[in-house]
This record gives structure tokens, sequence and C-alpha cells, in this order.
């Protein structure tokens, strides 16, 4: 991977992270024009996840296991134990 997609795989991510701690921190909106913008940028998020799906980026720049502490570099999820693993790389 070149530092250019790494980079850009890297500012996805962030993006995906700070997008939905947005949305789960957001108060009610109780006025009709807070109600419009918040459903314009939450199907602004599920746009960029479709895209980050369908470039097939790895959600996290690295992932482990948590019985070992093995990493195995970038990845969509890590994994629990060594079971999970095992013959994967």
């Amino acid at each position: 991977m070149s530092p250019q997609e790494e980079n850009d795989r890297v500012a996805l991510t962030d993006f995906r992270y700070l997008a939905r701690r947005l949305l789960d921190n957001t108060p009610k909106m109780t006025t009709v024009v807070g109600k419009h913008y918040i459903a314009k940028f939450k199907k602004f998020v599920v746009e960029i996840e479709k895209e980050l799906r369908d470039d097939r980026l790895p959600r996290f720049t690295n992932v482990y296991c948590s019985q070992c502490g093995d990493d195995f570099g970038s990845g969509d999820h890590g994994y629990s134990h060594c079971d999970d693993h095992r013959g994967k790389r």
C-alpha cells in the first residue's frame, strides 16, 4: 500500500469514527430545521460508509488478538482468542 493510500485509509477511518461520535452525542433536536439538518447529515454518513465498504478499505489501521497480543495489520476486526486466527497468516 502506498503512503497516499495509507493516508486516505486513515482519514476515512477517522471520518467514520468522528461521524459516529457526533451522531451519538447530538442532543435531540426539537426544531424542524434541526431535524432536517440531522437527517441530511445521517444520510451523508450512510453514503460515506457505503463508499468505504465498496472500496474494501479496512476499518482499523491495526488489529490484534486479545489472547496473545499478536498484531495482524489493518483489518475490519480483531480476534478474541488464538483459535480464531490460527492459519490466517
